[in-house]
């Protein structure tokens, strides 16, 4: 989640649905192995749960600073954007979506273990909603887009493995999807995840395309640029 180029082939993995590598029913030899899913709906994707730290206090853990905002605040959308078009069931924490922190007076070993904690650090603060106001509407969003696009539905290892092409560039991952299986190689969403530092051109398939989602949520645009540490998304017109 942070630019590092040697977890590109994981998140590629995962963004497809850690679909097993040849369909088989055939018990896996390795039962942790990532690429496990017969069918996309047999994985649960998510970036925090009940337990542990959720995503936002596991951001300031790390030391990125910057605050809602900022770099913090842009990672934080990165994450969900990442969740939000793979392949698969998507999962939140409820609180992520405001940027819920369970972290009092700088305690993030009880916020880690937060099932042992009562309600000064497991209730919910309100304010921190009308706070972080611009990352609920980037969560709105992308939940809005994911159910009016088919194509990051798609619910059938046949369906992965003939109707998305993914590639993997540094530390760039980009998959072209089509939503009709009978076109399957007519690519008609294109989804980029760049967290490197930089922003980047991305080529995109023939045809008329629209920006329909980038760092701050939905577009609409022309134009053709990942934005750095973003997960982009283009449609066909």
């Amino acid at each position: 989640m942070g630019g590092s180029s040697s977890n590109a082939s994981s998140i590629a993995l995962g963004m497809r649905g850690s679909p097993l590598a040849t369909k088989s029913t055939t018990p896996l030899a390795d039962p942790w192995s990532p690429a496990f899913a017969y069918d996309p709906e047999q994985t649960i994707n998510y970036v925090s749960a009940h337990d542990d730290l959720n995503i936002w206090d596991k951001i300031t853990y790390s030391g990125v600073t910057g605050g809602p905002t900022g770099r913090a605040g842009q990672m934080s959308r990165f994450a969900a954007g990442m969740v939000l078009t793979s392949q698969g069931i998507p999962f939140f924490h409820e609180g992520d979506e405001f940027l819920h922190s369970k972290v009092v007076g700088g305690d993030y070993e009880a916020a880690k273990n937060s099932y042992e904690s009562g309600d000064n650090v497991n209730a919910f603060q309100w304010g921190e909603k009308t706070a972080n106001n611009a990352i609920f509407r980037y969560y709105k969003d992308a939940i809005t887009l994911r159910k009016n696009t088919p194509a990051l539905c798609l619910n059938t290892w046949d369906a992965v493995n003939a109707q998305m092409a993914t590639t993997i560039n540094g530390s760039l991952v980009t998959s072209a999807i089509s939503s009709n299986a009978a076109t399957p190689t007519s690519h008609d969403t294109v989804v980029v995840y760049n967290p490197t530092n930089s922003a980047t051109n991305v080529t995109l398939p023939a045809g008329t395309w629209k920006k329909v989602l980038d760092t701050n949520g939905a577009t609409n645009s022309t134009n053709t640029t990942a934005d750095p540490l973003a997960v982009i998304v283009f449609k066909k017109s």
